[in-house]
């Protein structure tokens, strides 16, 4: 016999009220009447709940402006805590007061509704113990807010939030204000933590030394530092690998429903390219030069390193390893030639990088020297031949067309793809690789030893150095720019073209019976 309609409503109903008692985001749902998540907001809400289980206890995230991030963080997250973990004690901060203080009014009304009181009756304000500030629950939780600089000292914490913490740019571009809040949060926030307690940053990034940033490089710098998860939410994606956490294919938007794509180009035309990189994309560059620090890279190694082993091994900030099978990686060549082995011209850089599967650039192999154009193609050649690179990119606008050229005739030679900048900025072209380096993806090649190799240094120091302005050296750079921005090509293509590419340079035949095809290989102009 069937069960009744209201019966039935009533299995479901106790269906929600079970699935958001354990489910952040489920949660929300029920609390919030009108909420319509999109997929990010589940990817910040797992993360959530892995912070409230203590399977993480650090985790970073960071989003556009106006995508929900708050909302989840700061307003819903507190209140679904003291309900699930009913005596937790949190300590949430914000760059004012007033802020802080809004936040802690929505999260008090969230458990005063009565959604929340049919999934959480036990929790409830204790009368007479809340206010703008701080509020305790009847079965032993406490909430505490404060801006920046306020009053948290002899209270402790179980959960630390802080959402937020510049009010502007002018204060993220402040060096002073960046020193005041590092040591405030060293001094004043990070020594509220009980053990055991969790850590919770979420901000739109504006500085690539926001507190944020500054956290990241110490925990690259010192394993024994806080290790945080970080969940970057770029407005438009980039170029990775579709995955769990952003299933993205580049260029798509964030929250497409209420920013499409049209309307986030729209404010992209509208920021300079420094305010759009951190507000939207959040992968803040500094202005007018050291758009990369020496921190960010990672240094990897061979595991024959004699010859071209068969694995590369990644250094990972925690001190431990992790192993890539070289058949696994893309190898290419890429390069900016000069016109002249005069020392007051620009050097000819040429540089070595292998793709990982999972989207990370090593370099193994980064020169500059001065040489005559008649010998450029013999060291590209030998370059690629030296690691099996797939092909060879090089800049190929005016003189250089006839390198590429020249490139093709040398006995050996595998594929040679030429490049453009057509017109486009340096900066613009060393963006993606800026953002890459700072996501902690791009390797620099040590020896066995764990040394850095001679080339290094020379490279770091152009990097960092590096302004994208006329007459500045940059040739490194170019090079280093020109192999990421082949990363989506070679993640598309690559398997086809190391095939072709052995065919070619062995002088195989390319009969129609051939299974690869040589007039595959990227030899075309390629344009951006």
């Amino acid at each position: 016999m069937s069960s009744s309609p209201k019966s039935q409503e009533a299995a479901a109903e106790l269906l929600r009220r079970r699935q958001a008692r354990r489910d952040l985001l489920e949660f929300v749902r029920y609390t919030k009447g009108d909420y319509e998540p999109n997929w990010h907001h589940a990817s910040i809400a797992r993360k959530l709940d892995d912070l409230a289980t203590g399977r993480i206890t650090r985790l970073m995230v960071f989003a556009p402006p106006r995508h929900g991030k708050s909302e989840l963080v700061s307003r819903r997250f507190p209140a679904y805590l003291l309900g699930s973990h009913p005596n937790t004690s949190i300590i949430a901060c914000a760059h004012t007061a007033e802020l802080a203080s809004d936040m802690n009014r929505d999260v008090q009304q969230c458990i005063m509704s009565p959604e929340y009181q049919r999934l959480f009756p036990g929790t409830s304000l204790r009368p007479g113990r809340a206010n703008s500030s701080t509020f305790e629950t009847v079965s032993g939780g406490r909430y505490i807010c404060a801006g920046v600089g306020g009053p948290i000292t002899g209270r402790g914490g179980d959960m630390l939030i802080i959402d937020d913490i510049f009010k502007n740019a002018e204060e993220a571009n402040s060096p002073t204000i960046r020193s005041k809040i590092r040591r405030w949060y060293e001094t004043t926030f990070r020594t509220r933590a009980m053990p055991g307690a969790r850590i919770l940053i979420t901000l739109t990034r504006w500085h690539p030394d926001d507190l944020a940033g500054q956290l990241q490089a110490l925990m690259g710098s010192d394993r024994h530092a806080d290790q945080w998860e970080v969940l970057c939410l770029p407005a438009l994606a980039g170029d990775g690998t579709p995955s769990e956490i952003d299933p993205r294919s580049p260029g798509e938007a964030l929250w497409p429903a209420r920013f499409p794509v049209r309307a986030l180009m729209a404010a992209k035309a509208g920021c300079i390219p420094a305010d759009w990189l951190a507000l939207y994309q959040q992968a803040p560059i500094r202005e007018g030069g050291n758009h990369f620090r020496r921190d960010w890279f990672r240094r990897c190694r061979v595991s024959q390193f004699d010859t071209p082993g068969d694995s590369f091994i990644l250094m990972q900030p925690d001190g431990s390893t992790r192993r890539v099978k070289r058949e696994d990686c893309q190898i290419i060549v890429t390069a900016d030639p000069a016109t002249s082995e005069k020392e007051h011209n620009d050097p000819t850089a040429i540089g070595v990088y292998a793709m990982t599967p999972s989207g990370d650039l090593l370099a193994l192999s980064v020169t500059a020297e001065h040489l005559d154009l008649g010998v450029i193609p013999e060291r590209l050649v030998a370059a690629a031949n030296a690691w099996g690179a797939t092909y060879i990119a090089l800049e190929s606008d005016g003189f250089q067309v006839s390198v590429a050229r020249a490139t093709r005739t040398v006995s050996g030679c595998p594929a040679v793809r030429e490049l453009s900048h057509e017109g486009k900025g340096k900066l613009s072209r060393a963006i993606p690789a800026i953002i890459r380096a700072q996501s902690g993806q791009i390797y620099l090649l040590q020896d066995a030893d764990g040394q850095d190799l001679p080339w290094v240094a020379a490279f770091l120091d152009e990097c960092e150095q590096f302004t994208g302005l006329a007459g500045n050296r940059d040739d490194r750079v170019d090079t280093l720019a020109y192999a990421v921005l082949e990363m989506p090509t070679l993640a598309a293509n690559g398997p086809t073209w190391v095939a072709a590419s052995r065919r070619a340079r062995h002088g195989a035949s390319t009969s129609d019976d051939d299974d690869d095809d040589v007039s595959e290989l990227p030899t075309s102009r390629h344009r951006w």
